[in-house]
């Protein structure tokens, strides 16, 4: 398993488990390493969409003079630095594996999450 990444990319695609069982079971040094790599192969392999810029989205509200706008844009985090959606599901709590509304024997639990 060590020589490819992959079976430890499948490991955390479950969103019961995500990188959980990866750190449960490995060395905090080892888990942190695997974990960083699966990262950087799914960022490659699966890169952000291109964002629309945020002036477009949000312009200058009536009232607010340039100098406080440019001041709040400057200040205010872009579209550009937020977080990966890899990141995002990576970083979020695995599911609860009883869901309140799907059965623990349900075949297609997956496609019902």
């Amino acid at each position: 398993m060590d020589d490819n990444l992959l079976y430890y990319v499948a490991s955390v695609l479950d969103p019961r488990t995500k990188p959980s069982l990866i750190v449960s079971q490995m060395s905090e040094q080892d888990s942190g390493l695997i974990v960083s790599q699966m990262r950087e192969f799914l960022r490659d392999e699966y890169p952000p969409e291109p964002s629309v810029s945020c002036e477009v989205d949000h312009p200058r509200p009536a009232g607010m003079s340039e100098t406080m706008w440019r001041t709040l844009r400057k200040v205010q985090p872009s579209q550009e630095v937020s977080l990966s959606d890899i990141d995002k599901y990576l970083d979020s709590p695995p599911v609860n594996r009883s869901h309140h509304m799907i059965g623990d024997a349900d075949a297609e639990w997956i496609l019902k999450w």
